[in-house]
């Protein structure tokens, strides 16, 4: 029975962290961290829809800030984004302050606070994160959004690993099970009301 239990966990844990469940969307928000693999995915993503704006998200970059003009992982991958070519009339800058714990959340408060302050008419987003990462994002972005803006999820694949053979590499490894026990903080420990 343990075995069985252990096989089910494993073969189903990283589809389940890696959730993609997109929504029809006004915006597509962008974590600013990502890879620059992912934010060509990204960019793909919101050609492919009719998306308005492509929102980067995140906190303050905690090193290498005085050596470059980005101060925030959403600036950076603003910047980046702008050198691939994406309009800035589309794309949308949200900065939000560097935490020690609850990044994600923090960046996701940011968003929804940048939405009420400037009165932007989005009523549902789809936010793009990496890997086994999204299942984490995608709770922590309802969870700052409330019943007011409806959030789908996508996962891009994780540019270190083979998606399907994640346990044959010790990067894939890392992340499912740093990204397991980071989920169920998320959902046990975590602050957040």
């Amino acid at each position: 029975f343990l075995l069985v239990l252990l096989t089910g966990i494993f073969s189903n844990i990283h589809p389940f962290l890696a959730v993609t469940s997109p929504i029809q969307a006004d915006a597509l928000i962008v974590e600013g961290w990502l890879e620059d693999a992912s934010l060509k995915t990204a960019v793909s993503e919101f050609n492919k829809q009719n998306y308005q704006y492509l929102i980067t998200a995140g906190v303050e970059i905690p090193r290498g800030a005085y050596l470059s003009p980005q101060t925030s992982f959403a600036e950076l991958s603003a910047a980046t984004l702008r050198a691939m070519g994406f309009p800035s009339n589309r794309l949308i800058v949200v900065s939000a302050q560097n935490v020690e714990r609850d990044r994600t959340y923090t960046s996701a408060v940011a968003v929804k606070d940048w939405l009420d302050k400037t009165k932007t008419p989005i009523k549902a987003v789809n936010v793009f994160s990496s890997g086994t990462h999204a299942r984490r994002s995608w709770i922590l972005f309802q969870k700052a959004f409330g019943s007011q803006i409806q959030v789908g999820i996508i996962a891009a694949d994780d540019p270190e690993y083979d998606d399907v053979h994640w346990w044959k590499s010790s990067a894939g490894v890392k992340k499912v099970m740093t990204e397991a026990v980071s989920y169920l903080y998320a959902q046990v420990f975590n602050s957040v009301n």
